[in-house]
């Protein structure tokens, strides 16, 4: 046993030693491994059913054994030589338990990626990215560092980041997310047409089911959050699930196109649908869990193209961005509820007219960000503009093409924008126009940003199919420890 260990360990590059105590790469390694054969006392190999293995590596406490090949990543219970889960679709090259001895990180050569893996849970944990080829990975000692080798560089990845949880998201961009209402899951749309339900404090993938044949676009729970609606690009369709099942409860046929937008209002009365032909308004007679609601069709606010779509709080008015007929400007709309009828259109044209808008709580006023990139205030009962800050960091260029994504945190004193090229976010104070701090860049454009109920945390998601949750307390505790918060 000790000697196949030996050999094995001899042909794969682990990162062991790098941290701590210095130690001996392979001869450590090599004695780790067969000390676990010793005291697990195994007689019998280990069926992977898996060909071509290129990795193999024991848990720190000699529990477990993960074999990643061509095929994918298989891991095993020594003492009992069970079969404990995986993930198939990856050419694993590299594999490497934590010291938690649960998480398994592993590369997939083919999508530039590192998985972590959680065992306990057979479920898949997070993704991380890369521009280039992962040939190895490894846990520091002590847990608190991820590092990743390719055929130019090293990474390490600082993994005691409590103002950060990244999701593992999508194939493809993710054009939606949210929150439920109370906040314990955050639900995602893919382009991949699947729909993802994600513990918002761990992480964990509850549920992953396809919502659409085609693109997914939008996402939306319930005023209760049993119940979540999809919308997508693949038909003039738009679906209502069970959250706790994934079963599809409705079909709703609308002629709003293509769908961009939809949303519920947070009283349980109403679904507002955007999409290339139009706005439509449903009203909800009956909201039950496990059943159908019952919708009947109330307004059709506009037939134009139109991008994004939002109620106020008291559900008495509706907002939305819609689309000019020459460029990929837009404009603020208004609608009364009550009386059917538009109440005011702003006079300053918005920028790509997706996400664009906010209503702040309570109030009936209106926050949204110019072709300029000026943050306007507006109330909605007078339409008359209250203020106006440039929400903005840096210069603009002519002709050139800015990211425009806005969401104001429900208490109404954070305004989460992306940074013009789309990379960063910026959080700015809603009424002073003050640039409190940016965070920090990821990989892909911006394509959504949406807060929990208590304005803590800010959900971030990508073109790239990157999906990041951020403990806005955390990072006010740390910047204040720094002296950077004012």
């Amino acid at each position: 046993g000790c000697h196949a260990v030996a050999s094995c360990v001899g042909h794969n590059m682990a990162f062991k030693g790098m941290f701590g105590h210095p130690r001996m790469l392979v001869v450590d390694a090599a004695r780790r491994l067969c000390d676990a054969i010793k005291t697990n006392k195994s007689d019998e190999p280990i069926d992977t059913q898996r060909s071509r293995i290129r990795a193999l590596e024991f848990s720190p406490n000699g529990g477990l054994i993960a074999c990643g090949c061509g095929e994918g990543v298989a891991v095993y219970s020594t003492s009992g030589r069970e079969f404990i889960g995986g993930a198939r679709g990856h050419n694993v090259a590299s594999l490497d338990f934590g010291p938690d001895n649960q998480t398994l990180a592993y590369t997939s050569i083919q999508s530039n990626e590192i998985h972590l893996w959680n065992a306990m849970t057979n479920r898949e944990a997070q993704v991380i990215s890369l521009p280039e080829t992962p040939e190895a990975v490894a846990f520091a000692e002590n847990g608190a560092y991820l590092v990743a080798r390719s055929a130019d560089s090293y990474r390490t990845w600082w993994l005691q980041t409590p103002e950060k949880l990244l999701l593992a998201g999508h194939a493809g961009g993710v054009p939606g997310v949210t929150f439920s209402p109370d906040d314990r899951l955050l639900a995602s749309i893919g382009k991949d047409g699947l729909a993802k339900l994600y513990d918002s404090v761990t992480g964990e993938v509850e549920k992953v089911f396809r919502a659409h044949r085609g693109s997914g676009q939008s996402v939306a729970f319930t005023s209760d959050g049993r119940q979540m609606a999809t919308g997508g690009w693949d038909s003039g369709k738009v679906y209502l699930w069970d959250a706790s099942t994934d079963k599809k409860l409705l079909t709703l046929e609308h002629k709003c196109g293509q769908n961009n937008s939809l949303t519920f209002d947070k009283r349980g009365r109403y679904l507002a649908v955007a999409g290339e032909t139009g706005v439509e308004v449903w009203t909800i007679n009956s909201l039950e869990q496990d059943t159908a609601p019952a919708l009947e069709l109330y307004g059709r606010p506009t037939g134009g193209r139109s991008g994004y779509v939002q109620f106020n709080d008291s559900a008495d008015l509706l907002a939305w961005a819609e689309f000019n007929r020459v460029d990929s400007h837009g404009s603020v709309h208004v609608w009364d509820l009550a009386s059917r009828s538009e109440l005011f259109s702003p006079t300053s044209p918005v920028h790509r007219p997706y996400e664009c808008l906010s209503f702040f709580p309570v109030e009936q006023r209106l926050i949204f960000v110019n072709d300029k990139h000026v943050a306007e205030i507006w109330n909605a009962g007078n339409a008359s503009r209250e203020n106006s800050f440039r929400a903005a960091v840096g210069s603009l260029e002519t002709g050139r093409i800015y990211s425009s994504h806005i969401a104001l945190s429900p208490d109404g004193n954070r305004l989460a924008t992306s940074s013009l090229l789309g990379g960063s976010v910026n959080i700015w104070n809603a009424e002073a126009g003050q640039l409190e701090y940016t965070l920090p860049e990821d990989d892909g454009v911006i394509w959504f940003l949406s807060w929990s109920s208590d304005s803590d945390r800010l959900a971030v998601s990508r073109a790239s199919g990157r999906i990041a949750v951020w403990d806005l307390v955390t990072v006010d505790r740390e910047l204040a420890q720094l002296g950077l918060k004012w």
